[in-house]
């Protein structure tokens, strides 16, 4: 990739997003410390716009945008997300914290994803077990095509849309397993 894609605004400016109707308040230092993600090409300067206050302004000679586009009026990003997520990966890039059920951690792996946050799918694949809690059986699933998830084989999610349950003796996620 280009050096170009890789310049940010100074990591003090504030970023503001719309995530499902929640206003979330940061800096652009917290979105780009995983600089591959879609969360830090926020952040990112184009080639005719170094003047971080033209961030959300920047067009090409064409009038293309050629850095994400905010609401005009009021400077936010939309962003069209889950905002009881989004909460956690703004804790997980601010403080490297995690939350510890289960199921959240599920869905924030999906989220993770799809904002292509490499180092929060990495840091909940090596979550260890014992950090989680809510394991309930109300969690045990069988999906066609897996047999066996049972009390003493749960343990470790197969991450992806059917969210299958396979063993596990110490992490949450089985990077062996783990689609992508």
């Amino acid at each position: 990739m280009s050096q170009k894609e890789f310049t940010f605004v100074p990591s003090d400016t504030e970023i503001i997003f719309n995530v499902g109707g929640q206003i979330f308040e940061t800096t652009a230092g917290v979105l780009t410390k995983d600089p591959y993600s879609v969360l830090a090409a926020y952040c990112r300067v184009s080639e005719n716009s170094r003047d971080a206050n033209q961030l959300r302004k920047s067009t090409d000679s064409s009038g293309h945008a050629t850095v994400f586009e905010a609401e005009p009026s009021s400077g936010i990003f939309f962003i069209d997300r889950d905002w009881w997520l989004f909460r956690h990966i703004l804790t997980y890039l601010r403080s490297n914290v995690l939350p510890n059920e289960y199921e959240t951690l599920k869905e924030l792996y999906v989220e993770a994803a799809f904002y292509r946050l490499e180092s929060l799918q990495s840091a909940i694949e090596h979550l260890p077990i014992d950090q989680v809690t809510n394991m309930s059986s109300q969690v045990q699933k069988t999906y066609p095509g897996y047999a066996g998830a049972t009390d003493a084989t749960r343990g470790k999610l197969t991450a992806g849309a059917d969210r299958l349950l396979a063993p596990s003796n110490q992490n949450i996620f089985d990077k062996t397993s783990v689609r992508r």
